[in-house]
């Protein structure tokens, strides 16, 4: 029950955790969007007139990676800035509200849960989709593989230079991807808008090394007085564009199609990724709203409403600290919610008001 104080602090730890795993998925979706931006830009690194396996492979996921980024794009990315604005207006309201001078908690409370369960909406929403988006990449990255191999054992066996040559490219861009993802996410205190800017150039720049030769000094210039703290991600991809140089010198074509396969790699990895958080989320805001509804029915008793005000008032700063992890990626987030996916709710004009809309 929620008027035991172990109870309260449970649910108080669990609003904890909403905050930090709320910071992920913004975070992540930026990387997401990225990633998604770039393959809708890109042209294909196959010739034509190309009907080889690895050529047909290759195609075969490069059309799924571009179907991987309009999902991105116009249903997954959508529906988490949706998602993060409805947050953004519920922690604005509970961060403000006044035990003492406020609406009835009743009321403030009923209004919470269900701005709680209209973001669990938007969540369901996007699970619907998520399955059919994630099996679009993986299974022509696993086919393009299959094709490498094959190819491979052709030209030169099973233990050619080319074969190690793929085996350390394709671990330099996994690690790549990670450091993207780690530099968004631990890169304070350097403002986030210049992180993801970097990792933005960082996905571009590792997408491009098959069509043209990478200088990398150029890349680096504008970074050079944040070296230290892009050192790695830096050095991760002046190491992958040598590789790669040595690749194409064997073949262009291994080296095209090994390119699409990292890429379509990375973008499945930070696209599982932010949809376990949203998993996540969508459990502990359950848990969030269901207590909520059981501190509703405690706060018209006497001893009840004591406790319910000081449970709200222990959780202002962590409705504090969760606006300002989504303000920052909600701002750099430049795509327009689809039409499609449920869109935010304005913020709580009044928790009396609120209650009484429908879901």
């Amino acid at each position: 029950m929620p008027n035991r104080p172990d109870e309260t602090c449970r649910v108080t730890d669990q609003l904890a955790a909403s905050a930090e795993v709320l910071r992920r998925v913004g975070l992540t979706a930026l990387h997401v969007q990225a990633r998604a931006s770039l393959q809708e830009r890109q042209i294909s690194q196959i010739a034509t007139r190309d009907t080889s396996a690895i050529a047909r492979a290759t195609t075969e996921t490069e059309t799924g990676l571009r179907a991987m980024s309009r999902y991105g794009l116009e249903h997954l990315l959508p529906r988490t800035q949706a998602l993060l604005t409805q947050i953004e207006g519920l922690s604005s309201a509970m961060a403000g509200y006044d035990v003492n001078g406020g609406s009835p908690i009743a009321e403030h409370l009923q209004a919470a849960a269900g701005e709680l369960d209209r973001c669990r909406v938007i969540l369901r929403g996007h699970a619907r989709r998520a399955p059919r988006g994630a099996s679009m990449i993986r299974f022509g990255e696993q086919r393009l593989w299959g094709a490498l191999a094959v190819e491979l054992q052709r030209i030169e066996g099973s233990e050619g230079p080319m074969m190690h040559a793929c085996g350390r490219i394709e671990k330099l861009a996994s690690e790549l991807a990670f450091a993207i993802e780690e530099l968004l996410k631990e890169g304070e205190p350097m403002p986030l808008a210049r992180r993801f800017a970097f990792g933005t150039t960082l996905i571009e720049s590792s997408g491009r090394m098959v069509m043209c030769e990478l200088e990398l000094q150029k890349i680096i210039e504008p970074y050079r007085l944040d070296a230290r703290q892009f050192a790695r991600p830096m050095a991760l991809l002046t190491q992958l564009a040598g590789q790669y140089r040595d690749l194409c010198k064997g073949s262009q074509q291994v080296a095209a199609a090994l390119c699409i396969a990292t890429q379509a790699n990375a973008q499945f990895m930070v696209t599982g990724l932010l949809e376990k958080d949203l998993q996540a989320l969508d459990r502990l805001l359950c848990t969030l709203a269901t207590d909520y509804r059981g501190l509703m029915r405690l706060a018209p008793r006497a001893m009840g409403r004591e406790l319910v005000a000081r449970r709200l008032e222990i959780e202002v700063p962590l409705w504090r600290k969760i606006a300002a992890a989504i303000a920052e990626p909600l701002a750099l987030s430049r795509e327009t919610p689809d039409t499609a996916a449920p869109m935010a709710r304005p913020p709580l004009r009044s928790a009396g008001q609120a209650a009484l809309q429908q879901i």
